[in-house]
């Protein structure tokens, strides 16, 4: 097995010594083009622009990947009079990665498809012990690989995700809180060895940041942020298209922004953390000791949207604790944009008016620039598409960097 902090030759992260400039540069625009295209399509003349290759080098690419069997073209629809464009677009069978997702609450895994989609997905309860959750994952993983007669070849590789921190260099999950059966194991070096297939390992923030960059809202812009709001918060930051995450890889702990030094205690350590006050869960609970029969933060949102006062003011006073945070975030790096991921992101039409709202009352660049609040769309696939990102993170990543 390679070691953990080299690249892979599979993955086509490194490059052989051997190599010509010419093919490294041929490399690096084909993957250029298809980080491009991935979940969407284009013309000729289109890719041309996106990429700044001319249009007959961007077409030799393009022939290139469609004989390799990455993209296709068909003949779109124009109106009125002239010859109707031709769109490209990665073939549902170009390239395969297996998505992980293992949380606190239960499992899931499937096969996605570079182009975004996930091809097969299923979702497993909490297990005892480590060894039959690992066990159930890979049985079901080369049950979907067998049933979709997926060539091994086609398969780049596992991506993992669990709660932080991990060490994704060794793909080892560290010591997360309430996690405790996981400690220092080295999942991705299990996964290796059950699957026959490269693993990565990346704590569920980042992989669905990650994800963002690749599939979502976040594709559209150079510096954003992602801010993952579930039972506890975490996130990404992406500074010129790039992902930041500190020195030891375990930085975008966005959840422990101190908003109240005189605050709540957290498990960190620190008082007032903003996890310890912006969590769905905590407000299901309050709401159900004032006599409402609620069950989640979707419940809560859908009846604030529908005008009911209590419910309004939940929304609202959540609105002002991610807010603060979001400030914090915006003075510290100003990004383009914050999306907001997780559970928070559903029916929240409501939440994400507050939200800008409050941030345009007090960050400091208000009258220079409105730093808008998104809600992701990649928040749908239960973290199987977000692991399987890292595969193609990886696998698009160009050979010269």
């Amino acid at each position: 097995m390679a070691s953990r902090g080299e690249p892979r030759s599979s993955i086509s992260a490194g490059v052989p010594g051997t190599r010509s400039n010419a093919l490294i540069s041929k490399e690096h625009n084909r993957k250029l083009l298809l980080r491009h295209i991935l979940n969407t399509s284009v013309s000729r003349i289109e890719i041309a622009s996106l990429t700044g290759l001319t249009r007959a080098g961007a077409g030799v690419i393009v022939d290139s990947l469609i004989k390799d069997g990455f993209l296709e073209e068909e003949l779109t629809k124009k109106p009125g009079k002239g010859r109707s464009p031709k769109a490209l677009y990665i073939r549902d069978t170009a390239l395969y990665a297996v998505g992980i997702n293992i949380t606190r609450s239960g499992s899931s895994a499937g096969i996605c498809g570079l182009n975004g989609k996930i091809i097969c997905a299923k979702s497993f309860p909490v297990k005892h012990s480590r060894e039959e959750t690992i066990d159930l994952i890979h049985n079901e993983v080369k049950k979907m690989l067998k049933g979709l007669k997926i060539n091994p070849r086609s398969v780049a590789g596992a991506g993992i995700t669990t709660p932080g921190p991990v060490d994704s260099i060794k793909g080892v999950i560290l010591k997360p809180p309430d996690f405790n059966h996981w400690e220092f194991y080295p999942i991705a070096e299990i996964f290796e060895e059950k699957l026959g297939i490269p693993a990565y390992l990346e704590n569920n923030s980042i992989a669905r940041t990650i994800e963002e960059q690749y599939y979502g809202v976040g594709k559209l812009y150079e510096d954003f942020i992602n801010l993952v709001v579930d039972n506890g918060i975490g996130g990404g930051i992406v500074v010129n298209m790039k992902l930041i995450k500190g020195v030891g890889g375990c930085g975008s702990e966005l959840g422990h922004i101190t908003i109240n030094s005189q605050g709540k205690r957290c498990y960190c350590g620190n008082p007032g953390c903003l996890e310890m006050y912006a969590n769905p869960k905590a407000f299901v609970t309050e709401a159900v000791k004032a006599g409402y029969k609620i069950k989640s933060w979707d419940e809560i949102a859908l009846r604030a949207e529908a005008g009911e006062a209590y419910f309004k003011n939940m929304v609202k006073r959540m609105a002002f604790y991610i807010a603060s945070g979001c400030t914090s975030l915006i003075n510290l790096f100003e990004p383009q944009v914050i999306i907001i991921s997780g559970e928070l992101n559903q029916h929240n039409t409501t939440l994400i008016k507050y939200i800008q709202d409050e941030v345009n009352k007090s960050r400091i660049n208000r009258d220079v620039r409105e730093v808008a609040i998104l809600s992701s769309d990649t928040d749908k696939s239960q973290g199987v598409m977000a692991a399987a990102t890292l595969v193609f993170s990886c696998y698009l990543s160009s050979p010269i960097r």
